[in-house]
């Protein structure tokens, strides 16, 4: 699985379809971390040429452990992706062999944050 968008998330600026991949994933009692990276496009991923986004890293506080342990750790990293601001707008790219599943409620990702400490970080 993948995301599609028309911009660069590092630098705002626009190009069509670019294809962002996960690159690492990240997680521990309270924090849900993901590493994306973008590509000009999902033929120069394959062909194996160099990202023109650098990596960057996306932190969900006070994940749900509980719908983690439901899912496949790659569909429930891309729905926290997701949920950040800059990819909003993302597009999902199927690999063959993969199926598109409901795309999981951010209630289900992220429990309730109580105090305004567990908000930092929040923010991606």
């Amino acid at each position: 699985m993948a995301l599609l968008l028309d911009k660069d998330i590092n630098t705002g600026i626009e190009l069509d379809n670019m294809y962002f991949r996960i690159d690492k994933i990240n997680f521990n009692d309270y924090d849900f971390q993901v590493v994306a990276t973008g590509y000009a496009s999902k033929k120069a991923y394959q062909e194996g040429k160099l990202p023109i986004s650098e990596p960057r890293a996306y932190t969900l506080k006070n994940y749900n452990r509980d719908e983690l342990v439901k899912r496949n750790v790659f569909e429930f990293a891309y729905n926290c992706l997701k949920t950040a601001k800059a990819f909003e707008d993302a597009k999902d790219v199927f690999e063959s062999g993969q199926e598109q599943n409901e795309p999981i409620p951010i209630e289900k990702i992220q429990k309730p944050l109580k105090t305004d400490e567990d908000y930092l970080g929040a923010e991606y």
